[in-house]
């Protein structure tokens, strides 16, 4: 899912959030966790390109047309949800990391439903498995389909 759509869902959740508990830090922490979500797409940039490109452009680019790369997307993944909810549970957790915690979990499941990425590609170990090749984790068919 592109950043201004992330960034439309992640404004309005934060406004749902800041006026259910009450707290402009709870709706700003939701927002910040549903759009900054995507930094870990940083790091796979870098790693296929040994430079970082902060042009909008470049990074949408790489992100839906590159399929020879790797896709290691260390915070899109299941295991890191867990962990985080875990966290949050084991150490005590107040609103305002409910709501970081929730605009991070609403921007995932708005990737695996939006994203052409095969299910079992929001596990980080299903992605290992397969050495973090981008070409055996999408849908069958879809880097045909954007290069025809």
């Amino acid at each position: 899912m592109r950043p201004p759509l992330h960034a439309a869902i992640s404004v309005s959740g934060g406004v749902v959030i800041g006026w259910w508990f009450h707290s402009v830090f709870a709706g700003f922490a939701f927002i910040v966790g549903g759009v900054f979500y995507d930094v870990d797409h940083f790091l796979d940039y870098y790693v296929a390109n040994k430079k970082i490109s902060l042009r909008y452009r470049d990074w949408v680019h790489y992100c839906e047309t590159n399929y020879t790369g790797r896709l290691l997307l260390i915070f899109h993944s299941y295991e890191f949800l867990i962990l985080l909810w875990a966290m949050l549970y084991y150490y005590g957790s107040n609103f305002v990391g409910v709501s970081l915690a929730l605009g991070i979990t609403i921007h995932f499941f708005c990737d695996q439903f939006y994203n052409p990425l095969k299910p079992m590609a929001y596990f980080f170990v299903y992605r290992m498995c397969y050495r973090f090749k981008r070409n055996l984790l999408f849908k069958d068919g879809y880097f045909e389909k954007i290069h025809s």
